[in-house]
């Protein structure tokens, strides 16, 4: 799950989010190297209630308010763990954690240059940029980026922002989104291994956000 979590872009912050659904396709690394397509419906009524299911998946996750939680179907049996809890237990482990939403492993941003080409993704025609990072490892890299300040866009991206924070609980710098925010600008495609494929502002009821079930304590059976 992280692996596709960190190929997902947050963008600008908005003042007050309305609540929408989108869907968003990635590719990154699977189990033999080659690229592997993903995707994911993603639904917010904020920026601290956001539900993330993948596609063809029995398990999904949720934020609320600053708690996330990841609500699995066991052989019909509903199981809600606190990605707290997930968290520690990898960190004990000596493994990584639940990671933040960010396109890459980025640790500074050299440039977003404009190429003065425009290309429509999900319905929205949005700017083609080329931007310039490094990553931790000082190596440079060049990536081809579609990026609009639609409004409903710059929400959704929000969403991510604060569900990655929740995740990961990381609240440290983040150079890719802080690029992004300064310009007021959020993400539809980033080269080929990120594109939104719908965007809508039609929010599902609160029922989509609520727990199934409580949380169970890691270590305990089901039915404990």
């Amino acid at each position: 799950m992280s692996r596709f979590l960190a190929l997902l872009l947050a963008g600008m912050a908005s003042p007050a989010l309305a609540g929408g659904t989108a869907t968003i396709e990635s590719t990154g690394a699977g189990p033999s190297g080659a690229g592997m397509k993903q995707a994911m419906e993603v639904s917010w009524q904020n920026d601290s209630t956001v539900r993330l299911d993948p596609q063809g998946q029995p398990s999904y996750m949720l934020v609320r308010e600053d708690a996330g939680y990841s609500i699995t179907n066991a052989g019909g049996q509903l199981m809600v763990l606190e990605m707290s809890s997930i968290q520690s237990m990898a960190q004990s482990a000596g493994a990584q954690g639940p990671q933040a939403p960010s396109v890459a492993n980025v640790e500074s941003v050299a440039s977003i240059e404009a190429t003065g080409r425009e290309e429509t993704v999900a319905g929205i025609t949005g700017e083609v940029y080329e931007i310039h990072w490094t990553g931790p490892d000082g190596e440079s890299h060049v990536d081809e980026a579609v990026l609009s300040d639609n409004p409903l866009l710059r929400e959704m991206s929000a969403a991510f922002e604060a569900f990655g924070t929740v995740l990961s609980g990381d609240k440290g710098d983040h150079p890719m989104n802080e690029a992004l925010e300064s310009r007021g600008l959020a993400t539809l495609r980033f080269g080929d291994r990120y594109r939104v494929s719908s965007l809508s502002d039609e929010t599902p009821p609160d029922s989509h956000f609520e727990l199934p079930a409580e949380p169970m304590q890691l270590g305990t059976g089901f039915g404990q």
